[in-house]
Order: structure tokens, then sequence, then C-alpha cells
């Protein structure tokens, strides 16, 4: 340090030169960058001159000031991107100026530009990625090979115009889940540790006493928090919940770009649009808000198993479940557990309408005709299945109760299949000739189709099957348990759209005991028309999974067996 009195000898000379380095390199990168827009104006629109001289005189003092280069470069991608836009919208002006194909491209171009070596190296793969999905999503009209895998995940019949961000967003299907916030994730799991927690002292709790309770199949879960365990358990919670604590977590990589968050936030605000799981596959599709209320409410009036009506009558049919309980209780027919599960009918409401698209039926040149003209979305009808959601509505659990008998005498049926792998597993043991004859049937609208006297008939014929299967809890008397069956189904009350309506034939699919219903009662049919088949001695195999049914034939009567029909009552032929 300089004495009193001195002059200051001024900065040392590594100084000097390090200033005069920067002031050399901000020099350059006026230059690089004033070059850089006088090309870049002239790639885009000549028009631009003035804005880029006021562009470069602000970026000029940014620099001057000391600004970081990341700063540049958002400053430099943001008027590439102003630009790349006016230069679409004037293309677009003039259809036959850009085809298709070249309007891709140089969105596609863009999307390049944007994956500079100034980012980041994940986010820069991860926008390549990106080109690379949507070129995949939008398919052939990129080229030939694999390209439009994703075009299948997604089906769209709206007029509303999606962004390729909200495209790759569609077609990632409603299963995708997005990265979650890492802000809260050592809180979740110590929640989810105390619960273990929880759960391991109950066990040692309970372990020497014997309680039947746990197997009840309408145990109502209490969340009982006992006191400590022993010595290990509690040393071992300890321990490893301070080892939890300690954990340090890593920044998990986002699934999502910051564009597709975006898109997907305006696709969750879009009122114009619904998006839905298809029918009969997992495809997602985009229909018009307006267009699927109305033809859902003519599917609902035009139908002579609805009805609409001006009132709720939720609680009327929550007091009667409740009086029709209580009786049984009283006369022991209802265990406790079971009454206190039955009884619990807090938050109730009522059952809510949604529709599944069937767009497999909708004809290959209507799909042509909507690509070209979104208008003709007007002139078609997009048929749908109708699904009654009854969580938390009034005869929810009451049709948990009638399901819980119905279902061992459903699956001993000779013709039911559980599922997809329980049909495989009955084809592999075929060992069938090369010439048997396979022949498949469907039940159109099989559920609305069912009236409500038949199925109380098939649930009194099949009585002495549900009263020779072992039950875990009591069986009610015949009588009772069909006057609870009866007043369900009279019963089925939803909302579609604000408006109120009433199931008066078949019974609600996404009721629980209709899937039982309808198994039992088509087996009646099914085994009814048997008795009169003059083949059904060659059956190699009959296969039945709700509305569908699948047979194996012995090939000595081909010509026999193809030409002949069956007409039941109420039924399509067979």
């Amino acid at each position: 340090m300089a004495e009193s009195g001195e002059a200051y000898p001024g900065p040392p000379q590594q100084a000097v030169e390090k200033k005069k380095n920067v002031q050399e390199f901000n020099s350059n990168v006026k230059s690089n960058l004033r070059e850089f827009l006088t090309v870049a104006v002239k790639e885009y629109d000549d028009n631009l001159t003035a804005e880029v001289e006021k562009y470069w005189l602000e970026t000029s003092a940014a620099i001057t000031n000391g600004s970081s280069v990341v700063r540049l470069n958002d400053r430099v991608r943001s008027l590439k991107d102003k630009w790349a836009d006016n230069y679409r919208q004037s293309a677009t002006k003039d259809p036959k100026e850009l085809s298709d194909l070249d309007k891709i491209k140089q969105e596609l171009e863009i999307l390049k530009q944007q994956t500079d070596k100034t980012k980041p190296v994940s986010e820069m793969d991860l926008m390549k990625k990106e080109i690379d999905d949507l070129k995949n999503v939008l398919g052939n009209r990129y080229g030939r090979g694999n390209r439009g895998r994703g075009r299948r995940n997604f089906q769209v019949f709206s007029r509303e115009n999606l962004t390729n961000y909200e495209i790759l967003v569609l077609a990632k299907g409603l299963k995708f889940i997005p990265s979650p916030d890492v802000k809260y994730i050592k809180q979740n799991l110590l929640r989810d540790f105390d619960e273990l927690g929880r759960k391991m002292r109950c066990k040692y709790h309970f372990s020497d006493k014997t309680n039947a309770d746990t197997n009840h199949p309408f145990r109502i879960k209490s969340g009982f928090k006992p006191s400590l365990a022993n010595n290990t358990i509690e040393n071992y919670l300890f321990a490893t919940k301070m080892e939890i604590c300690r954990l340090k977590i890593n920044k998990v990589r986002n699934n999502l770009s910051k564009h597709e968050r975006a898109a997907l936030k305006t696709l969750r605000s879009n009122n114009n649009i619904i998006i839905k799981k298809a029918d009969k596959n997992s495809s997602t599709v985009v229909l018009d808000k307006n267009l699927y209320i109305k033809q859902t409410l003519n599917f609902l009036n035009n139908s002579i198993c609805y009805e609409q009506i001006h009132e709720f009558n939720t609680n009327k049919i929550s007091e009667t479940i409740q009086k029709m309980i209580k009786q049984l209780h009283k006369k022991e027919y209802i265990d406790d557990i079971t009454y206190k599960y039955l009884a619990n009918n807090a938050n109730i409401r009522v059952g809510r309408l949604y529709m599944l698209p069937k767009i497999h039926k909708i004809n290959h040149e209507d799909r042509e005709k909507i690509k070209t003209n979104k208008d003709f979305l007007k002139n078609i009808d997009i048929p749908g299945r109708p699904i009654v959601s009854l969580c938390n509505s009034p005869i929810e659990k009451i049709g948990q109760f009638i399901d819980h008998f119905l279902k061992p005498v459903v699956s001993q049926l000779w013709t039911y299949t559980q599922d997809t792998t329980s049909f495989i597993n009955k084809i592999e043991q075929i060992r069938a000739p090369d010439d048997i004859i396979m022949c498949t049937f469907d039940i159109t609208s099989m559920y609305n189709s069912l009236t409500h006297d038949e199925i109380l008939q098939a649930v009194d014929r099949a009585w002495y099957k549900i009263c020779r299967n072992k039950h875990e809890i009591p069986l009610p008397p015949k009588k009772d348990f069909l006057r609870i069956l009866q007043f369900i189904l009279c019963n089925n009350e939803f909302e579609f759209n604000n408006l109120i309506f009433r199931q008066t034939c078949g019974i609600p699919m996404g009721a629980p005991m209709s899937p039982s219903l309808a198994d039992l009662r088509m087996f009646e049919i099914i085994t009814n028309i048997l008795d009169i088949f003059p083949f059904k001695d060659n059956l190699a195999l009959l296969s039945i999974y709700r509305d569908d049914g699948f047979i194996l034939f012995n090939s000595k009567y081909n010509t026999s067996i193809q030409s002949y029909q069956v007409s039941y009552p109420g039924m399509q032929n067979f």
C-alpha cells in the first residue's frame, strides 16, 4: 500500500491487459452480431433493415454494460423466432407459394436452429427428440419408412387447430405421466414411510390375536395407530427414517420440454375440445365439445332406455337404501361390519355419464373428408359407448354388496372368460385340426337390450347356485335380495351437461354388478340357443366375454353351419 502523500501508481499491468482484451472481445461480438443480423434479415425479410439497426444498437449497449452471453443468445433467438413467424405468415398468405411439406420443413428448421451449442447438452438433445417425435407423429408427410407410428395413438375430430407441441403431448397417450416436481419428493417419501411404520406396528400389535375381520370383504380401513412396537422394529424404523432424511434428491430429468408443458396447460384450459379415450383401443380422441354434447343428448333423448327428470332424487334414494339395510341388520341378515360399510353414505353425489367414441366405426371415406374439410364433422354422427360413473353415488356400495354374491356363480359358468389372458390360455389348450371352422359373434347394445324383468328372473333361476357357494358374509333371503336389486335397477340416475336422466331399461354400464348380471343372463340366452342348435355336439370351444363370443366348430358340417341362423326374442340374429 502506498504511503500517505504518494501518488497512486495505477492498476497493475495485468488488469490493464485484461480490460483491453474485454474491450476487444466486445468489439468483435458487436461486429459479428451486426454481420449476422444483416445476413439474417436478407434471409427472411429485407423490410426489417431499420428494425435490425435498432436491435443492434440496443444489443451493443447491453454488451458494453457487461450483459452475459446467455442473455445475448436469448435476445438473438427471440429475434430469430419473431422473424421466422413473420416469414411463415407472409408465406401462408398465398397457399401456392409453399406446399404443406415445405411449411413443415420451415417449422422443423426453426426448431433445429434453436438447438445451438449455447444451450446445455440435455436441453439440446431434448429439442432434437422433439423434432424426431414430430416426424413420427405426422407420418408420411415427412417421407417413408416407419414414420407415422405416433399418428395411430391419437385421432382428431375437431375443427380446433392444434399446434405441433399439442400434437406431441397428445401422441404420448392418456397414461403418460409427466416428470414430478422434486420439491416435495422427500416429504412424500417420509409420509409413505410413516404409513409403512404404522402397518408394521399393526402387524406386531395383532400378531398374537385372532382377528377374522381383517379378511372381511367390506371392512372399512380404520387408520388405527398402535403404540410403539418392540425395540427391534422401532430401531429399524428410526434408523431408516434418519437415512431417508439424509438422502440427497437428484434432479429428475424432465420428460417434457418447456414448450410441451405450455402446450399441456393450453390443452387443459381449452374449453372448445373434449379429450377422451377411444372405445376398443387405447387411442386418444380429440372432439369438438359442442358436437360431443349435441350427439350425446341426441342419444339420450332418442333412446327408449332413458328418460329426463327434473330434479335429483339422490337423498331419497339414499334414505330408502338405508332403511332396507337397517331392516336386514336388525334381522341379522347383515353383519355389523357390512352394515357399517353400507351405512357410510357421506359425500354422496349423482352419477355422471360420459361417452367413449367408437372411432373404429367411422368409415374411411368420412375420415378423408374430415381431413380436407373440417366442417364435414357436422354431417357425421360419431357413435359412442355410454358409461355411467357411479363413484360415491347412493347405489355404488349396495351394488358392490349384490355383486359379491353374483361373482362366484358367474365365474363357474363353462362359457365364462375372465380376461384376455384367460382367453389365450383356452386357445393354447385346443389341439384343433387345420380345417376347423372359427367364427365370432357380437350382441349389439347388450346392456341396454336386457329388461329389468328378465334380469330379475335370471337371478331368481340362479338362486340355488348362489346358495350353493360359500360366502364370507351372510346371504340375505332371496326376497330381500331381489327387492334390493330391483330398486337399484329402477333408480339409476345420472347427470350429463347439467341435465338429469334416469335409465328405464337395461343395466348401467359402469355399475359394479352390471358385468355379472349381463354374463348371467347371456349364459341363459346362449344355452337356450344351443338347445335347438343341431351342431351342438361339434363345438370344440365356446368362449364368451360380455357381448363378444368366439366359437370353434368341427369342419364336418361346413356348409350347413355357414348358412345357419337363429333368432332370439329381443336379440338380433345369431
